[in-house]
């Protein structure tokens, strides 16, 4: 046993910078060699044409798949570390890629030209499917999250335009730019639709909705403040107008078919009612409804300074 070792350690080594294999015809058949101190496998059809090669590169492993013309068709490799498997077409324009993507799952489609068409996996666990045009600009991304689906569209320059959504059971649109910034939205709430219309800094300056006692639109200076709000609700209409720190300065109403209009000060206490309208009168708390050919005035500590009638 001991003399068996020894005469294995002794045996001459093999060194080859190639290696060919024949068939019986003597046409090579598989091919072990070095391309650039790369180290790889060929094999061929009996045409003598490469049909097959695994090889390592700095990237990692590869084995390739041609048909037999000499074309590559298909291919696994590792790109980073992950693995993906390719699929091309009879003039090896890349058509097809399934592989991980930072731990996910990602199959991407190719045109004839070799430009990414479509895209499907999982991100974070959630799915994904996006779709490109034939610049390899994204057009189109759909999203499912646990919060519900988004549909999002964009420009030919990639940027941001509209995005359909359900969330959380309730559905919204929102169109954008051309800077990806929100212009106006549409959303169904349990409250019922509204509509929101913002500026080119995605400030919001206009809302109209459907509330539970009515319809509401609201009118925003620059700074997202309220400064109008006109109300339909179940007593009539009104307009209220509202001072830059958005206290109510002024509002006028047709409550039960009388008007009104109640001009007040900085901290909303009335100064003067013209027609009808509810006033709360001050400090007893006591109200009373004046009349609509009525005029009321009062001084900065809502005492009475003139009545008429």
């Amino acid at each position: 046993m001991s003399e068996a070792r020894a005469g294995a350690k002794s045996a001459p080594e093999l060194v080859l910078s190639g290696l060919t294999i024949v068939d019986e015809k003597g046409a090579p058949r598989i091919r072990l060699d070095t391309a650039e101190s790369t180290p790889r496998v060929r094999l061929f059809d009996d045409k003598g044409a490469t049909r097959a090669a695994l090889g390592l590169a700095e990237g990692g492993p590869a084995l390739s798949l041609y048909d037999d013309k000499g074309a590559t068709r298909a291919g696994l490799l590792l790109a980073e570390g992950e693995p993906v498997l390719v699929f091309c077409g009879d003039k090896e324009a890349l058509r097809a890629a399934l592989g991980l993507v930072k731990g996910g799952p990602r199959l991407s489609l190719f045109d004839e030209a070799g430009a990414r068409r479509a895209a499907l996996g999982l991100v974070k666990g959630e799915p994904g499917l996006e779709l490109y045009d034939d610049k390899g600009a994204r057009r189109a991304a759909l999203a499912v999250d646990k919060d519900g689906a988004v549909l999002s569209l964009f420009d030919q320059k990639g940027a941001w335009r509209t995005s359909l959504a359900l969330l959380k059971g309730e559905p919204g649109l929102v169109l954008r730019d051309d800077q990806g910034v929100a212009r106006a939205s549409l959303a169904l709430g349990k409250d019922g639709p509204a509509l929101e219309l913002y500026d080119e800094k995605g400030a919001l300056r206009a809302a109209l909705g459907v509330v539970k006692d009515g319809t509401a639109l609201g009118l925003y200076d620059d700074q997202r403040v309220a400064r109008a709000g006109l109300v339909l609700g179940k007593d009539g209409p009104a307009l209220e107008l509202y001072d830059e720190k958005g206290a109510t300065r002024a509002a006028l109403a047709l409550a039960e078919g009388e008007p009104g209009l109640v001009l007040l000060d900085e901290k909303e206490a009335p100064l003067a009612v013209f027609g009808a309208a509810k006033l709360v009168a001050a400090p007893t708390g006591a109200t009373e409804q004046t009349g609509p050919s009525s005029v009321t005035l009062f001084d900065r500590d809502g005492k009475v300074l003139w009545k008429a009638p």
